[in-house]
């Protein structure tokens, strides 16, 4: 995590007159237990919904909270690390309404190896076996959402009206495109104006469960 966020807070409590996290928690109604990993530095990302209600209470900008050593007004240079990108985890029955879903921020991040941090995407993880072998039961896929699928990507797919997601490797036939399934004994889906393109899967993770 920024350690400036943790100065930061320190900053706003002693300016505040507010001795205690515990004090902290009750007036900006950010969890206690989220408070003390935040002023510990703790190395998980903060959900960005927590830290508004945080930057609301003291009248500040989420950003500045961030990024600018608020004892002083200036902006903090940070050591340019080398970093996986970290993604949205989405359940799958929230992909149809992923904005949405990013919107409230009630998500946890998954890293990502191949996308680079400023390339929109999302994760979720495949429970069915319906997309074995290719992609086993249990894996996480990392969808590119900014990428423009091409013939033979595999894909992310929305077909009215179920509401799953469906993985399939995109065909181009002349003008028509189809959706082909990653197993023989499934259907082939032409893209009509019913079908939705949600991204291309970069990368396909292998889980082991403990």
């Amino acid at each position: 995590m920024n350690p400036v966020l943790a100065s930061n807070i320190r900053h706003l409590m002693a300016s505040s007159g507010i001795a205690t996290a515990t004090e902290l928690s009750r007036r900006c109604g950010v969890a206690q237990p989220t408070l003390f990993r935040w002023l510990a530095a703790d190395a998980r990302e903060p959900r960005h919904s927590k830290l508004q209600l945080l930057a609301d209470y003291f009248g500040v900008g989420l950003v500045d909270l961030l990024e600018k050593d608020l004892s002083t007004g200036e902006k903090v240079s940070r050591p340019k690390v080398t970093a996986r990108a970290q993604v949205p985890m989405v359940p799958a029955n929230r992909v149809r309404d992923l904005q949405n879903f990013i919107r409230e921020g009630e998500y946890e991040l998954w890293p990502s190896i191949h996308l680079k941090p400023q390339e929109e995407g999302f994760a979720f993880r495949v429970k069915s076996t319906l997309f074995e072998p290719e992609i086993p039961a249990n894996s996480v896929v990392i969808v590119q959402a900014s990428r423009k699928p091409k013939d033979g990507d595999i894909v992310v797919a929305l077909a009215a009206p179920s509401t799953a997601p469906l993985l399939r490797r995109l065909a181009t036939d002349g003008i028509d495109q189809y959706l082909v399934p990653l197993r023989a004994d499934m259907e082939m889906i032409r893209v009509t104006e019913d079908v939705q393109l949600i991204g291309v899967v970069s990368e396909i993770q292998t889980v082991r469960q403990i």
